[in-house]
């Protein structure tokens, strides 16, 4: 068949239905050599490799849940670097109506607790990348804390605030 061809036609050389281009033109590479086509296809096999592996290492990395069920003895309403804190007064119910809310959320399940104890934690995940983000709910005598925090990156760009303020 020749070269040159860029339509689909039999060819007569025993090959087939060719499309008659170069394969780096058919990968968006052409004019481009042949050592540059590959270099441009390992460099993006690479990147793709990378931007896979990071997916899944945020959705499947191990959580010690000990870790995430906890909070700090200062809690107050206040911003903070990757998360948010905020007191509330109490509800009627309790913690139960709280978390009725709380599971409700998409993407949100009890990483550890329970509200008859009185301090719950709740793991959120993004919609598109699944970056976990945990809040501990905590009553003390009339009031309620609540403590969120992104578990990656050092901004949560006020998802957590947002979240806890709803």
């Amino acid at each position: 068949h020749r070269g040159d061809c860029r339509c689909w036609r039999a060819c007569g050389d025993g090959v087939g239905l060719s499309l008659g281009l170069d394969p780096a033109e058919r990968l968006g590479f052409g004019g481009l050599g042949n050592v540059e086509g590959m270099a441009m296809r390992i460099a993006l096999i690479i990147l793709l490799t990378i931007a896979i592996g990071l997916g899944l290492y945020v959705r499947l990395a191990p959580v010690n849940p000990e870790h995430w069920h906890a909070m700090p003895d200062d809690v107050d309403t206040r911003g903070l670097t990757g998360g948010a804190m905020r007191v509330i007064d109490a509800p009627e119910g309790g913690l139960e109506q709280l978390h009725a809310i709380i599971v409700a959320t998409p993407r949100t399940k009890v990483l550890a607790g329970n509200a008859d104890e009185g301090l719950v934690t709740y793991v959120t995940r993004s919609l598109v990348v699944g970056f976990p983000d945990y809040t501990t709910v905590r009553i003390v005598e009339t009031r309620v804390e609540i403590y969120g925090r992104s578990r990656f990156g050092r901004s949560d760009f006020g998802v957590n605030a947002a979240r806890i303020d709803g």
